[in-house]
């Protein structure tokens, strides 16, 4: 039942060999509030902040520091899935308590640092966690950007290509509220005909069994933009709509190259 979904997506890094083996352990996680929760568990409104918060019956503690240092940084967001998220102290520490149990993807996230998303056995006897963060001035050289200011959504012409244009998939706001989405990136494992590669996103190409299509944010092409760039700069109560083209199918305007044997994905935010 909905309540004790305990599903979740584990994102692994496979060699170059082709082959990894990895242990994956079955837990219990309960939409809180739910009528088969255990009554110590907090109780969430449908239609509040709270609305899909996921509790279980398992504990994860750990640290985080930063890469070049190992300062402790305090004040970082760590949680799991859409599990309640903690924060640690000045430290570095910090302890998940009532979160899902298995295996599960942990999720790191600071102001100013590349996020950290990693598989985890939430089970008894695990030791602590620890994750290093890595400034984002490390990652990118200085960028110089000279252009107009991005168009409004109300001017994007996504409605127009919604009612006109039936070659591409539009999805409004609403339409991303159906699905318990922690990142942008999330949304896509339920879009037909696409997914995750790794830290990438893919669809079915022309030619190929996947490629990987471009990505458009707000107008703009975004070059080489992995799944962590895109959802450190867009969160999902952001996004005001998202077109999904297949290759050969997308309007001129969000296509990078003419004969590219894959698709494109537009995203627009509020």
């Amino acid at each position: 039942t909905l309540a004790r979904d305990g599903a979740t997506v584990v994102a692994v890094d496979v060699p170059a060999a082709g082959f990894l083996r990895r242990d994956l352990y079955l837990g219990e996680a309960w939409l809180a509030g739910a009528a088969d929760a255990p009554p110590s568990q907090p109780a969430a409104s449908p239609e509040g902040p709270d609305a899909g918060l996921r509790t279980g019956p398992g504990q994860l503690r750990g640290t985080v520091v930063a890469a070049d240092g190992g300062t402790p940084l305090a004040d970082v967001e760590v949680r799991i899935g859409n599990a309640a998220p903690a924060r640690t102290n000045a430290r570095g520490e910090w302890t998940l308590a009532g979160a899902p149990s298995g295996t599960r993807m942990l999720e790191v996230r600071a102001p100013g640092y590349a996020p950290v998303r990693r598989p985890v056995d939430v089970v008894g006897g695990v030791p602590p966690v620890s994750v290093e963060l890595v400034r984002l001035s490390a990652m990118l050289d200085t960028l110089r950007v000279v252009a107009p200011a991005l168009s409004s959504f109300a001017r994007s012409g996504f409605d127009l290509r919604r009612r006109t244009y039936a070659m591409g998939r539009y999805y409004t706001a609403a339409d991303l509220t159906k699905y318990p989405l922690h990142d942008v990136s999330d949304f896509f494992v339920y879009v037909p005909g696409m997914g995750l590669d790794g830290d990438t996103l893919s669809m079915r190409g022309t030619f190929s069994e996947t490629c990987h299509p471009s990505l458009f944010l707000n107008g703009h092409f975004i070059a080489n933009a992995t799944t962590d760039v895109l959802n450190t700069f867009v969160r999902p109560g952001e996004v005001a709509g998202i077109e999904v083209y297949r290759a050969t199918q997308a309007p001129p305007q969000f296509r990078f190259g003419m004969m590219s044997d894959c698709g494109s994905v537009v995203i627009w935010t509020r």
